[in-house]
């Protein structure tokens, strides 16, 4: 049986904190799953330069607080995760094979983008962890292929995932409510964006820039919607689609998180 392929929208920094239904989400399907036997996430904070995939290869990597005016409990939380060298390097083979530049990094660590989202799914941080780099400036069909090329890695029961944000606009979040009600133009979005991948329309997601309504207000950057694309090439013909979450924070900040799944 194949270990599933994840996409999570990773909200705020704050979600390490919070206890509602999205991060209950996450902890459970952390709770249902078969134990991976190590984990690899490509996040939006991790970006490389020239096309090339960085990747992390300490035994203990360290974690990254890359974020700014949050309250001081979140920088003192840890994720003593180990590493995974050996696959790493089985990672830079697999990659180079299918002509992808890659690169190990073994100073690296991980971004907030990649232990945030593990202290909700995996608290006890006993599985092995590798990020993957995020290179930039690169195109959604390349992205993708990065997953289509990993994607063998879910027979050894590794874990893939993708985190990200299915909207993101910091510019024009409702700071002061959480709850604020959603905005017209993200719902809009975020409804192409479901029968998009539903219906496993590639070519239109490739082009969402061109093709998804209020594309750029939903991404004025790139970087946080492309680990979805590591996450659609991470998908067999045998995968059902679940969505785990799909709501909003601050008005326009969608938790909109899935999971590829081999259909039983």
């Amino acid at each position: 049986m194949l270990m599933p392929a994840l996409f999570i929208s990773h909200g705020t920094p704050l979600m390490a904190l919070q206890d509602d239904s999205y991060t209950q989400a996450l902890a459970r399907l952390g709770q249902q799953l078969a134990t991976p036997r190590a984990i690899v996430v490509m996040s939006a904070h991790g970006l490389s330069h020239n096309g090339i995939v960085e990747i992390t290869a300490s035994l203990k990597p360290q974690l990254i607080y890359d974020f700014s005016g949050f309250p001081a409990a979140l920088y003192q939380l840890q994720y003593p995760c180990p590493g995974a060298p050996q696959l790493a390097q089985r990672l830079i083979a697999q990659l180079g094979e299918a002509g992808i530049p890659a690169a190990l990094n073994p100073h690296a660590g991980l971004d907030h983008g990649v232990w945030i989202p593990l202290l909700q799914l995996f608290p006890s941080a006993q599985i092995p962890v590798i990020q993957i780099s995020l290179p930039y400036p690169a195109s959604p069909a390349y992205i993708f292929n990065i997953g289509r090329v990993l994607q063998t890695l879910r027979h050894e029961d590794v874990l893939l995932i993708g985190s990200g944000g299915a909207t993101h606009n910091l510019s024009a979040l409702h700071w002061q409510n959480l709850q604020y009600e959603a905005d017209s133009w993200a719902i809009d979005f975020m409804a192409w964006l479901k029968e998009m991948i539903q219906q496993h329309r590639l070519e239109r997601l490739f082009n969402y820039q061109f093709s998804a309504p209020h594309a750029a207000k939903a991404h004025p950057t790139v970087e946080h919607f492309y680990p979805l694309f590591f996450t659609l090439g991470c998908k067999t013909h045998h995968d059902s689609l679940e969505i785990l979450a799909d709501s909003f924070y601050y008005g326009n900040l969608s938790t909109f998180s899935f999971i590829f799944n081999e259909a039983k």
